[in-house]
C-alpha cells in the first residue's frame, strides 16, 4: 500500500478530495514537520448544484 492512499485512509479523505504531495521537512530546531497538501480534483459541471463542506483539519500522529 502506498503512503498516499495510507494517509488518505488515515485522515478520512475521500473523493473529490486527493492528497497531491506529501513531505517530510526538518526545521531548524531539529523538529521533523509532515506536510500533507491536499487538492479538490475538477467536477463536471451539471444542472443540479454540489456543495461540498470545506474543514480544516490538524491531527496529531
Amino acid at each position: 500500500m502506498n503512503e498516499y492512499k495510507i494517509f488518505s485512509q488515515a485522515l478520512d479523505i475521500s473523493y473529490p478530495w486527493v492528497i497531491s504531495n506529501i513531505n517530510l521537512k526538518e526545521t531548524d530546531q531539529k523538529v521533523k514537520e509532515l506536510h500533507i497538501h491536499v487538492q479538490l480534483k475538477t467536477i463536471k459541471q451539471n444542472t443540479t448544484s454540489q456543495n461540498f463542506p470545506l474543514t480544516k483539519r490538524q491531527d496529531n500522529f
